[in-house]
């Protein structure tokens, strides 16, 4: 899923319920969720098991952006 939106502003409440810019469907969230940690990338939301039955997480990109990566349980 994408979302058009103007660039990020500087805004610290901004994602206070973390409208997401993008969901990227991976096949081992808990691989890239490790390269990802060992690189030191900025996590909003830890790995978790969803109720919706999908492993995921979510990052703030460099352009202040939460991008979201799950995959299927």
């Amino acid at each position: 899923h994408f979302r058009c939106a103007a660039p990020p502003t500087p805004n610290p409440a901004k994602y206070e319920d973390e409208l997401l810019d993008a969901y990227v469907f991976v096949d081992d969230a808990d691989a890239l969720y490790a390269e990802y940690a060992a690189k030191g990338v900025e996590f909003t939301r830890e790995l978790a098991d969803m109720p919706w039955r999908s492993r995921e997480f979510v990052i703030k990109d460099c352009d202040g952006r939460l991008l979201a990566f799950g995959a299927n349980l």
